[in-house]
């Protein structure tokens, strides 16, 4: 059996825009109010604190103004079920805050219109969005801003007591989420594909497992337009008839012949150089 992996990043990742101490200080700061005998008194939602609690019921709490966060992710007929899935997670974490959070979810309908909105957003001193969800490639224009655009999340997932940051595939949080060492965006989805084959099939036929893209493409030839169990067989599935997913899958083929270093290398071009691996034609 041949696996392929690749990495399908599309509106994989979420990014955090703005300066790093901005957003320190407005989800650390918290209130403590004064009772009438001028002793300390904790607000309910501080969490542990050294001073307190007044269990006075007619103490005036002053109550926090919710902060609003405003997410801006990729929609429309394309992408419809990312931002419902963001709208939720949106809705379960403004439940679970008490009210303290409101987050605001807003979209754009193309991968180009992303890219565009974080361009500008970075470019401004204080951006009107405070996180994305989008596809990573963006990352390296948004950082290399002035001042930069997305936040440094190296901090976090490292400390984080709900992130298992290591049980997120190498690829991406070594990849896909990072740029200059750093980590930038934390991903929401990614897909590793792997080819299967029908083992019922290929026995009827008496073929035998392809292990190189030859035997694949002799399997394929075999099997195709014949009639098993009263069905008529595609050879291959990568994204040549209607009822295959997505022309993606070629990459798929290339990258496993072109990726020589594996996930560290580009599968079109060499990073280092840009020069093409895919021979002359697709650098013509």
């Amino acid at each position: 059996m041949i696996t392929l992996w690749f990495l399908f990043a599309i509106i994989c990742s979420v990014v955090v825009y703005g300066q790093e101490e901005d957003i320190n200080n407005t989800t650390t700061e918290s209130i403590i109010n004064t009772n009438n005998n001028n002793e300390r008194v904790c607000n309910i939602n501080e969490g542990c604190c050294p001073c307190t609690t007044n269990q006075d019921d007619t103490t005036d709490y002053e109550e926090e103004e919710a902060t609003t966060i405003r997410i801006l992710s990729v929609g429309g007929s394309g992408f419809a079920v990312i931002k419902k899935m963001v709208e939720d997670d949106a809705q379960a974490f403004e439940e679970e805050m008490n009210g303290l959070v409101n987050i605001i979810v807003e979209e754009v309908d193309t991968l180009i219109e992303m890219a565009n909105e974080i361009r500008v957003n970075a470019a401004l001193e204080n951006g009107f969005y405070d996180g994305f969800v989008s596809n990573p490639g963006v990352v390296g224009s948004a950082v290399a801003s002035h001042p930069p655009g997305f936040m440094d999340l190296g901090d976090f997932v490292r400390e984080s007591a709900v992130l298992d940051w290591l049980d997120i595939l190498p690829a991406f949080r070594e990849v896909i989420t990072t740029y200059d060492g750093k980590v930038y965006m934390l991903p929401l989805d990614g897909d590793v594909h792997s080819m299967f084959y029908r083992r019922d099939i290929l026995d009827h036929f008496n073929l035998q497992v392809p292990r190189t893209w030859d035997e694949y493409v002799e399997v394929a030839k075999a099997t195709h337009g014949q009639t098993y169990n009263g069905t008529k067989l595609n050879g291959s599935c990568i994204g040549r008839v209607e009822s295959c997913v997505g022309a993606y899958y070629a990459n798929l083929v290339l990258a496993s012949i072109t990726q020589t270093d594996g996930f560290r290398s580009g599968h079109l071009f060499n990073p280092k150089d840009m020069s093409p691996l895919a021979g002359e034609a697709l650098g013509k």
